[in-house]
């Protein structure tokens, strides 16, 4: 039977806030505890209408937006193996490049949540927070702009936070409400008001007697604010080190299209820090990170995105060859390879959508069950991201070379004297710890140091003028103020700076 989508859009007057409440009208299938499907079996595709604008209201308030048209030229997938995500790759170019491939599909039991992730992704940004169910991600309530907030001069950072927290709350009460209400059945569907309505329709296809409640319990009613803004972000980040990374990840043998993870991770935010302490564009927690690349006093090569490309397609790798394909091996990246295992022993398989659908424990929570459908958003969002979010400039690859000292160097002092730019250089080597960029403590002898392409020869010549002492009081004051105006001196804060809140990867993000 097909389904079909309804949309309707109510704009409400609260305040100086506008929200827009979207309710899709989908069968439910309301619980993740349901019985095992064959992932085989092809399921057809939902015909979409495209909802109507309520009068006056801007395009950003349109309600749930329906998933992206399918492209002219797309490849038909074949039966029982689900939508292909590759059609084009508009982000890299792979011609004349030796790399190793994989076609992920996306299997027909978890498109929905795919093309959840693709709407935080790509339609709404961090000024909108979108309120839905956990368990069947087909149920978005409504969708909270906040616009007045971010726009009102006289409010602090701090005050901002306050006054969205307090608002995400009055909503998330006001569904509950709302379906405590239909929980009470005391009253006729004619008696229901156009919302209540809408809600009562949405759950006819559950037959549990007690569905109303069941989606008031904690943890149900979630809040996911927009990404778009910080995906768009990521995407044109990304020209400076993604074919590299592709690279890489091919000399691992691991397949290009994972690469695009990264994404998922931290949208190639070079200063991402989660609050559990993952670091860098891979988001390595210290434990791990220290299996791959190194954590000291000098450098902390989680916040390398080469050297962490590498840590992060190595496991992989072992991920892929403990558990036996890569959709497992991604999720592993999130939850651990012990959880993945330990979820293939208790089903009794090893099918991405039936694990994300049927199993839980332990830290297989909401993020873990969505981490591979995000990717899977991630990877057709970035290779079609035209079709998405319009022509962006991409920055183009960095150009750079390496330098390894033959004696123990300060940083500054090094690039003064090679008349190299300090913001330039400190760019290239995200890793290097505060103490090295305030000259407190020296590179080591033979430690890598990127330098411009083309500039390995006055690195070579500024380190022997230091070592014969012709570096000049001059060039060492120098040094100094090019530091004090440096947007990446220690301690600095700049417009090009991550925000509080980018500081935080997405993928972290997804445990809100």
């Amino acid at each position: 039977m097909k389904r079909l989508l309804g949309n309707k859009a109510f704009l409400i007057q609260g305040g100086k806030i506008l929200a827009v409440l979207a309710l899709l009208g989908l069968p439910l299938a309301f619980s993740f505890a349901k019985p095992k499907k064959d992932p085989k079996a092809e399921a057809a595709p939902a015909p979409v209408a495209e909802p109507a604008l309520p009068p006056g209201a801007p395009p950003i308030l349109l309600s749930e937006a329906p998933p992206p048209p399918v492209e002219k030229k797309a490849k038909k997938k074949k039966k029982g193996k689900g939508e292909a995500t590759e059609r084009a790759n508009y982000l890299t170019n792979h011609e004349g490049r030796k790399l190793t491939h994989h076609k992920f599909e996306i299997p027909p039991d978890i498109k929905h949540a795919v093309d959840f992730w693709k709407l935080v992704y790509s339609k709404y940004d961090r000024r909108h927070e979108v309120f839905h169910d956990t368990k069947n991600l087909r149920v978005i309530y409504s969708v909270l702009d906040f616009s007045d907030i971010y726009d009102s001069a006289g409010l602090t950072p701090a005050a901002r936070r306050a006054l969205r927290k307090e608002r995400i709350q009055g909503e998330k009460d006001r569904i509950r409400a709302m379906l405590l209400k239909l929980h009470q059945g005391d009253y006729t569907p004619a008696q229901l008001d156009a919302e209540e309505r809408r809600l009562y329709d949405l759950f006819q296809s559950d037959p549990d007697p007690l569905k109303f409640l069941a989606a008031t319990e904690d943890g149900r009613i979630r809040s996911q604010t927009g990404i778009q803004d910080k995906f768009t972000a990521g995407l044109q980040a990304s020209g400076q080190y993604l074919e590299e990374i592709e690279d890489i990840f091919s000399s691992h043998g691991v397949p290009v299209e994972i690469t695009r993870l990264v994404f998922v991770e931290s949208m190639f935010n070079m200063k991402a820090r989660s609050k559990v302490g993952a670091s860098g564009i891979w988001q390595f927690m210290p434990s791990t990170g220290r299996l791959y690349v190194n954590i000291d006093s000098i450098a902390d090569e989680r916040n390398d995105p080469i050297m962490a490309s590498h840590a992060a397609a190595k496991l992989l790798r072992a991920n892929y060859e403990a558990l036996g394909n890569w959709p497992l091996a991604i999720n592993a990246y999130n939850s651990g390879r012990g959880t993945m295992q330990r979820a293939m022993s208790v089903l009794g398989t090893d099918d991405i959508a039936t694990i994300i659908l049927n199993y839980s424990g332990g830290v297989y929570g909401f993020a873990s069950r969505n981490f591979y459908p995000c990717f899977l958003a991630a990877l057709e969002l970035s290779n079609q991201y035209p079709k998405h979010f319009g022509k962006l400039k991409i920055k183009p690859a960095l150009k750079y070379e390496y330098y390894y000292p033959k004696s123990p160097q300060f940083f500054g002092q090094l690039t003064t004297a090679a008349g190299a730019n300090w913001d330039e250089i400190v760019h290239l080597n995200p890793h290097f710890s505060e103490a090295v960029l305030s000259d407190a403590r020296k590179i080591p002898a033979g430690y890598h140091l990127r330098v411009p392409k083309g500039s390995q020869t006055r690195f070579a010549q500024a380190e022997a003028a230091i070592l014969n002492g012709d570096l000049s009081p001059t060039a060492i004051a120098q040094t100094e103020a090019e530091r004090a105006r440096s947007e990446f001196a220690p301690g600095s804060s700049s417009d090009s700076g991550p925000a509080e809140s980018d500081l935080i990867s997405p993928a972290n993000a997804l445990e809100r």
